[in-house]
C-alpha cells in the first residue's frame, strides 16, 4: 500500500512536484510526499521537542489528529541563505490524504452540500477536540479553515498549530542528533500568511470567543432545519 505523508516546513513548501528527496521520498503534491521505501524505518530525533510532543500526547485522538512518522533533513546546499537546521521537515502519517495521494476536501468546501446531521456532527467533533488541544496549546488548529478536512462524517486535522499562550512545558529541546531546534521554529504552513503558523512557532491565542466567531460564520450557512438552533448556542 502506498504511504503518503504530509510534510511540514518551509523547505517542504518550496519543493516542486516530482522531485525526489533524500533518495527516499517522492513529492507527489504540494507538501504531500510518498515514501518509496516504507519497509525502512524513518529518521527520528532521539530527544523529542515541543514541535513533536503535542502529536504524541494527542495519540488517543488519532481519529482526527495526524501522527509523527519521522523527520527528513534536506541538504543545506539547497539554499545557502538558510539557517542551520532550517531545512528539517517533519513528516506526518495518518494525515487527511486519500489513497490516491490527494488531500481530503476542507470542511468549508463541503459545508453547504452536507446534510444537517453531518454539519452538526462536524461541529460536535470540533467541540470534543477543543479541550484536549487547548490543554496542549494547539487549539488554533481548529480555527484555520483550510486545516479542517473531512472524510465523510469524520473530521481530520491536516497538522497542528501552536497558540501564543502555549504551555511552557512543551518548550523545545535540542535533538541529540545535532539538528538545532531553531530549525523547527521556522516551519510554516503553505497557506495564507494570515493563518497561524505551524505547531513549531507561536501564532495566536485561541479563545472560545474566536471559536464562537467561526461557528457563527458556519451556522449562517447551515441547513435551514438546524441553523436557528445552532446560532442560539
Amino acid at each position: 500500500m502506498d504511504r503518503y505523508l504530509w510534510a511540514v516546513g518551509s523547505a517542504a513548501v518550496e519543493l516542486p512536484v516530482g522531485e525526489q528527496v533524500a533518495d527516499r521520498y517522492q513529492v507527489v503534491g504540494p507538501q504531500i510526499w510518498q515514501d518509496m521505501q516504507p519497509e525502512l524505518p524513518p529518521d527520528f530525533p532521539e530527544q523529542l521537542n515541543g514541535h513533536i510532543l503535542p502529536y504524541l500526547r494527542l495519540y488517543s485522538h488519532c481519529l482526527h489528529v495526524p501522527e509523527v512518522y519521522g523527520i527528513c533533513q534536506l541538504p543545506q546546499q539547497r539554499n545557502f541563505l538558510s539557517t542551520p537546521g532550517q531545512d528539517v521537515v517533519i513528516l506526518l502519517e495518518n494525515a487527511p490524504i486519500d489513497p490516491n495521494g490527494n488531500l481530503y476536501p476542507s470542511m468549508e468546501s463541503m459545508w453547504t452540500s452536507a446534510t444537517a446531521v453531518r454539519q452538526v456532527y462536524w461541529l460536535w467533533q470540533i467541540w470534543e477536540l477543543w479541550i484536549p488541544l487547548s490543554e496542549l496549546g494547539v487549539a488554533s488548529s481548529l480555527l484555520v479553515p483550510t486545516n479542517l478536512r473531512v472524510e465523510g462524517w469524520r473530521l481530520r486535522l491536516r497538522e497542528l498549530y501552536r497558540d501564543t499562550m502555549a504551555d511552557t512545558s512543551l518548550s523545545p529541546v535540542v535533538p541529540s542528533n545535532g539538528l538545532e531546534d531553531r530549525g523547527f521554529d521556522t516551519l510554516v504552513s503553505r497557506d495564507s500568511p494570515a493563518e497561524p503558523t505551524s505547531v513549531s512557532e507561536p501564532s495566536v491565542d485561541a479563545s472560545l470567543k474566536q471559536l464562537g466567531e467561526c461557528w457563527e460564520a458556519w451556522c449562517r450557512k447551515a441547513s435551514v432545519s438546524v441553523a436557528d438552533q445552532l446560532q442560539a448556542i
